[in-house]
């Protein structure tokens, strides 16, 4: 076997997959100067962000999907390992994640690794779900990634929000 844990799903146009890993945020691009002169780069070869893309990269590929086109909704979860040590009183579901890595920066590495493949490009994804917890006991740790094409009608009107309780505006 390839040793793929990949497990894909379609639904009509909608592809959604899980890539056991531990997710790795977009590193920001780095400023250096150089004969005078600023220059940007990139994370270095040995960085992990490489080997993430490559794994949603392939992770879309072993989907079987066929590039999205148009605008696209995108759901994304990322989970990260279970701390060794939780107190029992929080139980054995999915914990919030509130620290470090970003969720925006989650993001871009996802939805960077995927131009050219899932979409033609990144621009295209007009509305995210994306969520970050602690794994529940037992659960692997990974990224599951969810595209739909929006429908023809596009997103339609957000929902109207709620009215205040202080001052009922």
């Amino acid at each position: 076997g390839s040793g793929c844990h990949c497990q894909g799903g379609r639904k009509g146009s909608n592809v959604k997959f899980f890539i056991p890993c531990l997710p790795v945020a977009q590193p920001r691009a780095r400023a250096t100067a150089f004969n005078g002169k600023a220059r940007m780069y990139e994370a270095g070869s040995g960085h992990k962000i490489h080997d993430f893309k490559a794994a949603l990269r392939l992770g879309w590929h072993q989907a079987g999907a066929e590039k999205l086109q148009g605008e696209i909704v995108a759901n994304v979860t990322f989970v990260f390992a279970r701390p060794p040590k939780v107190p029992k009183k929080l139980g054995t579901a999915r914990l919030s994640k509130p620290t470090k890595p970003d969720l925006d920066n989650l993001q871009k590495s996802c939805f960077d690794a995927l131009n050219g493949l899932a979409y033609d490009d990144d621009s295209q994804i007009v509305s995210v779900v994306a969520t970050k917890y602690r794994a529940a006991e037992g659960e692997v740790p990974g990224v599951t990634i969810e595209l739909s094409p929006v429908s023809a009608g596009g997103l339609g009107e957000p929902a109207p929000l709620p009215k205040c309780g202080v001052c009922a505006e």
